[in-house]
């Protein structure tokens, strides 16, 4: 049961191709009308305008196209004034639709059931909304209205692929091959992303590995670094190593008391030097006096008194004398008394400051030892600071192999999702693929395309059987079971399947749409090598659809002659197209 009844009544064509300014009408009546027509210009029954006023005017109406893609240029008569318009009147189901498309100006109305103002918006949208409204695109009105007998002759005589490709159009199979090339697209595209990050996977591993060994590396040089610190501590320790500050604080205190004791004996040592000085002169003067009274006897040279030489006075002059000596005596021994302690207290001071001396000596060797000593400590501690500084040191490819790993883990799940996108896509490429889905479908629907090429074979008493199988290759079979090939076919038998072809593929092509047209074209069909039972046949063929309107273009009259049919005859003159 069809779900949308198109039936076009009527068209009307002004200025369009070679038609001209007057309007001409031509309605789609039920049963055969022969459209048929001549070139007065070329005296030829050629280029007349047939074609472009059952076809062409309909393409043009209903997409803004004509059949044949002619330039929007060339479709408005070159020698018109006015507007190029077609319009045209059709029924959908119970709606009655009427549609006015022009050219200079461009301008499309729409009306449904008398109502215009709903349904015209601009031109492209009111074209795709025609296009909903009768369920017919392009393609469809160009596979269900016009039949040719250069769609079968391609068909038969073309090569394999060519023909696979055909009859999946016939069947609208031709989405498989989409399919199968996008799959096919896909597959690729998943191969390549597959190699492509199996390939970054592989690098990043290498890198990996290579991290791992320069963190493993970084350890051992780490360890080994604060081995040889440790080593040079070690050594440094073993060495004589002794902090000398307290026996250097000992001597320095040593050497202060030392000092102190000298300044003590120094004013002690000055007085008895003074002291000393002091009975030296006294014995020095004394002396003097003793030497001076030994050598004259002319005065006391105590109390100056002039002596006379009488005894009183050689008897004073030798107490005098004797007195001198004692004096002299007494202040030798004090004198000796006071340079002994002169001389213990210089060779104490002196011993004291030989002691001081060691002592300092001995603290320049303990500070050198000292200095060694702070130098062996300052490279310990510089030892110990490295070691600390190794121990907080953080190893960077720790972190870095992490991230590395995080990232490889993520790219390994990329790499899951992409074998299964390519497992995926493997199973839709094997699914559209000729054996797949495809196959199923195929074979279910070529049983009936055999069954109606089977029945107008029948109906135009061909003597064989043609049969396709799922591959779309073709067998001819006799009712005896002998096998023929299209080419050993005579040229009225070869027709006989040209016609059986073209009209089950119609019938195919109508059940594919889901759209039932009433109108049907045969352009030049009848104008081959048919004989005249293969006429009287196609002709009961189509009288058996009574309530269809079969126009059939054609340049032979004498099909005309023959058979009682309405007729649209055209002549054309100085390039213009009119009804005769």
């Amino acid at each position: 049961m069809y779900l949308r009844e198109v039936e076009f009544k009527q068209i009307r064509v002004q200025n369009f191709l070679s038609f001209g300014n007057d309007p001409i009408t031509i309605d789609f009546n039920k049963g055969i009308t022969f459209v048929t027509g001549y070139n007065k210009d070329d005296d030829s029954k050629n280029g007349v305008g047939k074609t472009s006023l059952v076809v062409e005017s309909l393409s043009f109406l209903l997409f803004g196209e004509t059949y044949r893609d002619i330039n929007q240029k060339l479709i408005k008569n070159h020698k018109a004034k006015n507007s190029c318009i077609v319009e045209g009147w059709l029924k959908v189901n119970n709606d009655e639709i009427h549609i006015v498309r022009s050219l200079s100006p461009n301008k499309l109305i729409l009306t449904i059931n008398g109502d215009s103002d709903s349904y015209t918006k601009s031109i492209p949208e009111t074209t795709k909304y025609i296009i909903d409204l009768i369920g017919i695109s392009k393609t469809v009105f160009t596979n269900t209205i016009v039949m040719t007998n250069r769609e079968s002759m391609a068909f038969l005589n073309q090569k394999k692929d060519l023909k696979t490709k055909f009859i999946e159009g016939i069947l609208n199979l031709e989405i498989f091959s989409d399919l199968l090339k996008l799959a096919k697209e896909e597959l690729k595209n998943v191969d390549s992303k597959k190699i492509l990050k199996m390939q970054e996977i592989s690098i990043l591993k290498n890198n990996i590995d290579n991290d791992i060994r320069y963190k493993d590396q970084f350890i051992s040089d780490k360890e080994r670094k604060i081995s040889n610190f440790l080593q040079q501590i070690e050594i440094i320790n073993s060495i004589e190593h002794v902090d000398n500050t307290s026996d250097i604080e000992k001597y320095k205190q040593d050497i202060q008391k030392l000092e102190t004791e000298i300044d003590i004996l120094k004013p002690k040592f000055l007085r008895i030097e003074e002291k000393s000085v002091q009975i030296k002169t006294k014995l020095s003067i004394h002396k003097d006096s003793l030497k001076t009274l030994e050598k004259t006897n002319l005065a006391c040279p105590t109390c100056k008194r002039v002596f006379d030489n009488s005894d009183s006075d050689l008897k004073h002059i030798e107490e005098e004398k004797v007195k001198l000596k004692n004096t002299i005596s007494e202040l030798e021994i004090e004198y000796e008394k006071y340079r002994n302690a002169s001389t213990k207290i210089f060779s104490k001071t002196r011993r004291l400051e030989s002691d001081i001396q060691k002592l300092k000596t001995d603290i320049l060797k303990l500070e050198n030892k000292q200095q060694e000593y702070n130098k062996s400590e300052q490279k310990i501690q510089e030892c110990k600071t490295q070691i600390d500084y190794l121990k907080l040191e953080e190893n960077p490819f720790i972190n870095k192999v992490a991230l590395s790993e995080k990232k490889l883990e993520d790219l390994q799940k990329q790499l899951i999702n992409i074998i299964k996108e390519h497992t995926l896509s493997t199973v839709v490429k094997e699914a559209v693929s000729p054996t797949g889905i495809k196959s199923l479908m195929i074979n279910k629907v070529i049983q009936i395309l055999n069954n109606r090429i089977n029945f107008y074979l029948s109906r135009l008493n061909a003597p064989y059987l043609v049969y396709f199988d799922e591959f779309f290759v073709e067998k001819f079979v006799s009712k005896t079971q002998k096998e023929y090939a299209y080419g050993s076919l005579s040229g009225g038998e070869a027709k006989r399947v040209d016609f059986a072809l073209l009209f089950a593929f119609r019938d195919i092509r109508r059940m594919q749409s889901n759209v039932h047209i009433n109108i049907t074209v045969m352009d030049e069909l009848f104008d081959s090598a048919l004989d005249e039972k293969g006429m009287e046949s196609i002709m009961e063929l189509l009288k058996d659809s009574p309530d269809e309107c079969f126009m059939i273009v054609t340049h032979r009259p004498q099909n005309i002659e023959i058979y009682d049919c309405d007729v649209i005859e055209l002549i054309k003159e100085n390039g213009i197209t009119r009804l005769k």
